[in-house]
């Protein structure tokens, strides 16, 4: 994939995890993301070969991120 194909994913993956800046490198060839929140601090950045794979790894994450809070978040992550 290159920059031009991995656009509309990376559009598609912003606009589900608004917790997240997306982008895609092509030196690296796959997906990375970065946390724009201080409750998601430890995971500062993933990275994945396929914007799928980048996108369980960040729902996986806020959902341990909600479940150690306790906060009223849980209906928001569930997918």
């Amino acid at each position: 994939m290159d920059e031009t194909n991995a656009r509309e994913p990376v559009r598609l993956l912003a606009t589900r995890l608004t917790s997240w800046t997306i982008r895609y490198g092509r030196h690296a060839g796959g997906f990375w993301a970065m946390s724009r929140t201080r409750d998601l601090a430890a995971a500062l950045r993933i990275e994945s070969c396929t914007s799928g794979w980048l996108e369980r790894q960040a729902w996986a994450i806020e959902a341990r991120s909600v479940s150690r809070s306790g906060s009223g978040r849980m209906a928001e992550v569930s997918r």
